[in-house]
Formats: C-alpha cells, sequence, structure tokens
C-alpha cells in the first residue's frame, strides 16, 4: 500500500509539471493533451484540438480521451482489487474468532458489486454516457432562434399589447416584399430577401399566436427547443436505453451463476420463506443505481444547457402535448413518466432473473436477453431504422399510449407471479 501512494503521488506530480510546463505547441505536446488535468477540462480540450499526432499519425481526441480514460479506468481497479483480495483473506483468517455476522443481502451485494464487477460497469457506463451528453448536439435550429426572439420581442401569453406589435409586425413584412418587388439593385434585393427569411417563422409564431386567442387560453407560447431533450429521440436518450438494458442483461445472470457456484442457492432453500427473493431485491437495487446515475447526468446537462426551463407550466403548452387530456405540469408529468419507467425496468428485472433460474445457464442466458432487447436498440443507434423502434419505444416513450401501459401491466402481472408464487421441493 506505501509503494501504491507513492506512485500515485509521483504519476500526479508529472502529469502536473507536464500540464504546467509542457507547450501545446512543442514536440512534446503529447504530454500536454495526454493529461489527467487536461482531461479535468474536457469541453475546453476536445473543442479547440479535434487530432493529435501520435507517432506520424493523426488520431481523433475523442478516441485518446476514451482510451486515457480505460486506461486509468484499470490501473485504479487493479489497485482497488489488491486491496480488496488483501482484505477478505484477512477476514477469512480471522474469520473463527469474528463476531460479526452478516446477512444474506450483505454476501448477494458483494457478489454483486465486487466479484461480479457491477460497481465497475455502472463506472464505465456513466462515464460513457456523461461523455455522450457532454458531446449531445444542440437541440436549437436557426428557425428555433428566430421564434424564441418573437416570443421574447412580442410577448408569450395572449393580450392587447401583443395584438399592436403582431399587427406592425406585419405591416413591416408587407413593406419589406413591396420594396423588393420594385427595386432593381441586386445588392438591396439581397437585402430586403435577407429581412424577409424570417418571414415563415413569424407565421409560424402568429398561427400559435391566433390559435392560443382563439381558444381563449391562458397558456404561454413556450421555447420548444429549450424542452426537446425531455421527448426527442437523441443519442442520449437512445444510448441511456441500450446501456441499461446492456447492464441488466449481463448483471442478471452473472448473479445467478456465482449463486450456483458458491451453492448459495442451496442455502436459500432452507432458508424461512425461500430467501432467494433476496436476489431480486439486489438485482432491482443495481439497475435502480444505474438509472439514477444516468438521470443525475441528465439534471445537470439540462440545468447547464436550459436554466429557464418552466418546470410549472401546463403540459399542454407544448405543441407535441396540446392535446394531452389531463392539465398537469411539464416538471409532474415527467416525474410521474420517470417513475413509470422505472418500475418498467424494476419488473423487467424481475422477470429475466426468474428466467435465469429456468435457463441454469449464464451464457445462453445472456444471450437470449442481449440478442432480443439489446440488440434491436443498439441497431437502431447505429442505423436509425424504425424496424427496429420497438424496444426503444417500449422502454423511452415520449408519449403513453394505451400500448405501453398494457406492456407495464403485462410486466407487472408475470413478476408478481414468479415472485411471490410459491415453490414446491
Amino acid at each position: 500500500m506505501p509503494l501504491a501512494i507513492a506512485l500515485i503521488v509521483i504519476f500526479i506530480s508529472i502529469e502536473f509539471m507536464s500540464f504546467e510546463y509542457v507547450s501545446p505547441l512543442s514536440k512534446y505536446s503529447l504530454l500536454y493533451y495526454l493529461n489527467i488535468w487536461s482531461y479535468l477540462m474536457p469541453l475546453q480540450l476536445l473543442a479547440n484540438v479535434e487530432f493529435i499526432s501520435l507517432f506520424n499519425l493523426l488520431i481523433q481526441n475523442k478516441v485518446l480521451f476514451i482510451f486515457y480514460l480505460a486506461i486509468s479506468m484499470i490501473i485504479f481497479v487493479s489497485f482497488s482489487g489488491f486491496s480488496y483480495e488483501a482484505k477478505m483473506i484477512e477476514k477469512r483468517m480471522n474469520f473463527i474468532s469474528s463476531r460479526q455476522v452478516h446477512s444474506l443481502v450483505y454476501f448477494e451485494m458483494i457478489k454483486y458489486w465486487i466479484k461480479e464487477k457491477g460497481i465497475l460497469l455502472v463506472v464505465v457506463l456513466g462515464v460513457i454516457y456523461g461523455f455522450c451528453l457532454n458531446n449531445q448536439n444542440n437541440m436549437s435550429t436557426w428557425e428555433d432562434k428566430v421564434f424564441n426572439q418573437f416570443v421574447d420581442e412580442i410577448g408569450a401569453t395572449v393580450n392587447k399589447k401583443a395584438d399592436k406589435k403582431i399587427l406592425l409586425q406585419q405591416q413591416q413584412y408587407d413593406e419589406w416584399n413591396q420594396e423588393l418587388s420594385i427595386v432593381q439593385d441586386i445588392t438591396k434585393q439581397t437585402y430586403y430577401s435577407t429581412l424577409l427569411s424570417t418571414q415563415p417563422v413569424f407565421e409560424k409564431y402568429k398561427a400559435v399566436y391566433e390559435s392560443r386567442k382563439q381558444d381563449n387560453s391562458s397558456l404561454p407560447i413556450l421555447k420548444e427547443d429549450q424542452y426537446r431533450f425531455l421527448y426527442y429521440d437523441t443519442n442520449a436518450s437512445i444510448l441511456q436505453v441500450l446501456f441499461i438494458l446492456f447492464f441488466v442483461g449481463y448483471m442478471t445472470p452473472s448473479l445467478h451463476n456465482k449463486d450456483k457456484e458458491s451453492k448459495m442457492i442451496n442455502l436459500q432453500k432452507t432458508t424461512l420463506n425461500d430467501q432467494r427473493k433476496i436476489k431480486y431485491f439486489v438485482n432491482v437495487v443495481g439497475v435502480l443505481l444505474l438509472i439514477g446515475l444516468f438521470t443525475l447526468l441528465d439534471l445537470v446537462y439540462i440545468n447547464v444547457n436550459y436554466p429557464n426551463l418552466e418546470w410549472a407550466q401546463s403540459i399542454n403548452a407544448l405543441e407535441m402535448y396540446a392535446d394531452f387530456p389531463v392539465s398537469i405540469s411539464i416538471g409532474a408529468y415527467f416525474v410521474i413518466s420517470f417513475l413509470t419507467k422505472i418500475f418498467l425496468y424494476m419488473f423487467t428485472v424481475l422477470n429475466f432473473t426468474r428466467i435465469c433460474e429456468w435457463i441454469n445457464k449464464r451464457t445462453e442466458s445472456i444471450l437470449i436477453f442481449e440478442i432480443i432487447f439489446t440488440l434491436p436498440v443498439l441497431i437502431f443507434y447505429s442505423t436509425r431504422f424504425s424496424a427496429f423502434t420497438l424496444i426503444y419505444e417500449l422502454y423511452h416513450p415520449a408519449y403513453w399510449t394505451i400500448a405501453h401501459i398494457l406492456f407495464l401491466l403485462i410486466m407487472i402481472s408475470t413478476s408478481v407471479y414468479f415472485v411471490f408464487k410459491k415453490r414446491r421441493g
């Protein structure tokens, strides 16, 4: 342990000296870019440098970043593994004289998070997802920016002042159209054409405004682009479903296989009320922690990029949810949607845990789940073919329908049957 600490201190010192004193333009610039201190500021580094020269080869900085993180993770896990093995040896030596008593849940958690590398998998998936969020394309277009400008200048609600501003803006466009039809100078024609390029966006804003006015609605006109991250199909949302399903498909059979190897299944059969239900609990806790990590990263992303979201506004104010039958706030709708998706993943884990007991083979269980659930989402992420959207839409619906509710009820009923059914033998 002292040697490990000394090596870590030396490594960090060398990295800091390289970051401070090596010029990014010198022949030793690789020491500056492949540096832990540089990657503490990924936004600045990845924005300024796209390629790095490594042995006369141009390599994307993103690729080197991921490689550097992977190597650092392996080193960290190696030291952690040595420390863990030392502690386990010490525990075995003192097992007879120890007065500590641990529950079956404790041993199941040790197997899930340490022996089966559950905590490492969560960290790796969290880092990759955070990196993808950091590189998520902005959801705003030029039309969105012009539309938002009309919302700021004219107004977001129906009132007499906004009526006058709309009338004046319409008159302004009429004058520009008339001038464009008269002038012969190419420079002036280009000038008026540029001014008139925003007219279609104004007509869109005007249509939304008139719709609110005819319905006598008090709903404000929202800046839609700031809310699209919540319900659009983005790279981040697809990766989130992909990673969670992959995690479930890998960890659930692994825990069951460990139980089989360690004879824990036989021990659980001898306990009161058949403590195999502990395995269901441990699997559910694992996927809930992963979902919690992804949700936390999403909230950070939203807070940084869209700090002015009006969560208290009605969901009907958004164009996609204009006909939603229940009038609730945007925040409440997405909290309910988030909780429903948690239940969906949770019951998926419960069902798959029981299926693993039936199959009773780790490799076959992993392959069956990953092919049926994870592979279609991966293909959809890579190709965007609509034929592979079924699994993704079931686990990440932008708009809850009867089909989604039926799927959730089926998952609930089957998992309740599997978990609480009395087993023979």
